[in-house]
C-alpha cells in the first residue's frame, strides 16, 4: 500500500474517532444532567417531606424514616 495512501485512511480513522467520541460525550452528558434533575426533584421531595415531618404531621413521618432507612442501607 502506498505511504500517501495510508495516510489518509490514517486520518479518517482519526476523524471517526474523533465523532465517535464526541457522541459518546454528548450522551455521557446528557445522562449526566437527566440524572442531576432526578436528583433535584428528589431532594425538593425531602425537603417538603421534612418540612411536614417538623410541623408534626405524622402521615409523612414514617415515609420519612422508611426513606432514611434505605438510604442508610445503601
Amino acid at each position: 500500500m502506498n505511504p500517501t495512501r495510508l495516510m489518509e485512511l490514517v486520518e479518517i480513522q482519526k476523524q471517526v474517532i474523533g465523532e465517535i467520541m464526541a457522541d459518546y460525550k454528548l450522551c455521557a452528558s446528557e445522562f449526566l444532567e437527566q440524572q442531576l434533575k432526578q436528583a433535584e426533584r428528589l431532594l425538593k421531595r425531602i425537603e417538603h417531606r421534612e418540612k411536614q415531618l417538623m410541623s408534626g404531621n405524622t402521615e409523612y413521618k414514617t415515609e420519612l424514616e422508611q426513606i432514611q432507612a434505605n438510604n442508610n442501607a445503601q
